[in-house]
């Protein structure tokens, strides 16, 4: 046995590829992840099933007591304890365990509420959001794992263009129900604001299959350039402010794509055509033009410039516990009263996501939001140096900037989808690892061969100025609020 003083210092990198064996901590510590290739078709078909089906929310069910997104979520969840090694992989990302203090505190509050109801569903409102939020968990830890592998996450993008696209594509072959109403596109019988904040994440995901992602070839280029066109175009249709908004800003952290030059000037020209393609669109539609003058000259946002000073001064009012949940609708419901069909006791939503969440839980419950945001955010921001680029970041954007018009965030599928790649995409290409020192060679690799490098989390870079020893592995409920 060598004596400490012989062996090798902590940070010393081998001349060869081989891993070093863990030890001490690092092997107590050190997760195994096998490659992409150890996990079963069914898991990952299942994963891409239920994306898919995150834009076909609120279907005019008959039958069905549950979305079929919220049906599909389950028995994805289900299928993914066959490989519960890896979909489960301890530690979960550090932004899932806020959340998670954020459910419980909402739970607690919940079971207080004075106004659980709160709609016409089957079940209490308190009950509904606290199992939805509750899949939500789950399904971001699940997806943050299988984001890390970088073939899935390629798949899971084009599935993400593919849903979108569907959508609108059934549509027009009279598949899905669509009519009309003031001048909005409405598709299955979706919110137009909800139906669009989906396509504006498909977009976006679109926009970065052609600019960040490379190897895309000349006719796959050639056939995503009408997809893109569709869904900038039902977007204006549906004649939501806020989704045209994250559009625009999508579009803009695309644009700063960094890489070789070919790279940057491809994101500027394709980001100035597809905004280009925005900015013709609205002005032909008469819907949309109306509403923006509405906006501009006469500060009309559809009922909202009620609701944000209203629930502003309900915060103010109780800003470290708030209203409690569903109670805060009630209360700004008395506020801002508007009776609806589908609210009979008048309650109201803040139709933004920050303020939703300060006047239901106060700032108990917005710190652990906000730091679940902050980290998936630092996360994409992390990995724009890697092969990813600005995607995850500009996926982040629209999410965020979406959620500022509509309370949709903690019970939105997509949105923690979304953000589950950003916080896959940092741990994937950032230095997050604490314990990545040494990597743990897998069961079918041989002890002298280095890990796949298809695994996902591998570290490489250095942390804290030391080098690495190996590379190794490692809504229903109040979305259907007033569709303004």
């Amino acid at each position: 046995m060598e004596s400490p003083r012989s062996m090798p210092a902590a940070g010393w990198r081998p001349l060869s590829d081989a891993p070093v064996p863990p030890t001490g901590l690092q092997q107590l510590w050190q997760p195994t992840l096998p490659s992409v290739t150890g996990i079963s078709l069914i898991v990952k078909w299942a994963f891409y099933g239920f994306v898919f089906s995150l834009f076909f929310e609120y279907p005019l069910r008959a039958t069905l007591p549950v979305e079929i997104p919220t049906f599909t979520g389950c028995l994805f969840l289900v299928v993914a304890l066959l490989h519960a090694d890896v979909c489960f992989a301890w530690p979960p990302p550090p932004a899932w365990k806020w959340l998670a203090i954020y459910l419980g505190l909402w739970v607690i509050m919940a079971m207080y509420s004075e106004h659980p109801y709160g709609g016409k569903g089957l079940l209490p409102a308190t009950v509904t959001c606290s199992l939805l939020m509750a899949q939500i968990l789950l399904l971001f830890w699940v997806a943050y794992n299988l984001l890390g592998f970088e073939e899935i996450a390629t798949a899971t993008l084009w599935v993400l263009v593919a849903g979108s696209v569907s959508l609108r594509v059934f549509a027009l072959l009279h598949l899905v129900s669509s009519f009309w109403f003031n001048g909005r596109l409405y598709i299955m019988g979706q919110n137009p604001n909800f139906m669009a904040h989906h396509l504006s994440v498909g977009l976006v995901a679109l926009i970065g299959l052609i600019t960040v992602r490379k190897g895309v070839g000349r006719w796959p280029l050639i056939l995503l350039t009408p997809c893109a066109a569709v869904l900038l175009y039902t977007i204006v249709q549906s004649g939501s402010r806020g989704g045209a908004m994250a559009v625009a800003v999508g579009l803009l952290a695309v644009a700063f794509q960094g890489g070789s030059l070919g790279q940057q000037v491809k994101a500027v020209l394709v980001s100035v055509l597809a905004g280009g393609f925005l900015y013709w669109a609205i002005e032909r539609s008469p819907a949309m033009t109306r509403r923006y003058e509405r906006t501009f000259s006469d500060s009309d946002m559809a009922g909202r410039e009620d609701l944000f000073p209203n629930a502003w001064k309900m915060f103010l009012e109780k800003p470290v516990l708030g209203w409690g949940p569903i109670d805060n609708w009630d209360e700004l419901g008395r506020r801002a009263p508007l009776r609806r069909a589908d609210h009979p006791e008048g309650e109201r939503e803040p139709h933004n996501a920050i303020l939703d969440v300060l006047t239901a839980t106060g700032l108990t419950g917005a710190i652990p939001v906000f730091i679940a945001l902050a980290l998936c955010t630092t996360a994409a921001w992390r990995a724009r140096s890697g092969p990813r680029g600005v995607l995850p970041l500009a996926m982040v954007a629209v999410v965020v900037v979406v959620n500022m018009g509509g309370s949709f965030l903690m019970v939105s599928k997509l949105d923690w989808i979304a953000m589950a790649y950003a916080a896959a995409s940092g741990r994937r290409f950032g230095n997050e690892l604490p314990w990545a020192a040494v990597a743990r060679p897998e069961q079918k690799q041989g002890r002298d061969e280095a890990p796949s490098p298809s695994a996902p989390f591998a570290d490489p870079g250095r942390r804290q100025g030391k080098p690495s020893a190996v590379i190794g592995p490692k809504q229903t409920l109040h979305q259907h609020g007033e569709p303004t």
